[in-house]
């Protein structure tokens, strides 16, 4: 009887499984058991000290520096630091109404054509996202 009364509180604690797919130009990640969802151009704006002062929108006069952490033509991404922070800042607004910022399980699917799949050092650098769980869909869609 107590773990029916408990059951709606642990959704304040736990991370439902997350779903990202990430183009050269933008990002979109999905919180597949509330259905919340995170979209943005694939852009962080950087000040002079190389703080994140924007994500997807460019209008802050904060800005010093954009980078596209996506655009590479051979490889997921061409800044790990800043694409990681934008992975980490979309899940954390999935999840900003929690008591405690979980570590979800994230299924993440790039939507570029990767000519012999993913390397073994972006499958590391993808797995350092902070992640409870990880997995890529090497499946190609239109965007």
């Amino acid at each position: 009887m107590i773990g029916m009364k408990l059951r709606p509180l642990m959704g304040l604690f736990q991370g439902g499984p997350c779903y990202a797919r990430i183009h050269r130009t933008h990002i979109t990640i999905r919180d597949v058991s509330t259905g919340a969802t995170f979209e943005s151009a694939a852009r962080i704006g950087l000040d002079s000290a190389n703080r994140i002062v924007s994500v997807g929108d460019m209008s802050s006069p904060k800005i010093v520096r954009t980078v596209h952490p996506f655009e590479h033509p051979r490889i997921v991404m061409s800044d790990f630091a800043c694409a990681s922070k934008l992975i980490q800042y979309g899940l954390h607004q999935l999840t900003r109404f929690k008591w405690i910022t979980p570590s979800p399980i994230l299924v993440l699917q790039p939507l570029m054509e990767l000519t012999g799949g993913l390397s073994e050092i972006e499958n590391r650098a993808l797995l350092e996202l902070g992640a409870r769980r990880f997995a890529i869909s090497h499946t190609v869609q239109g965007s």
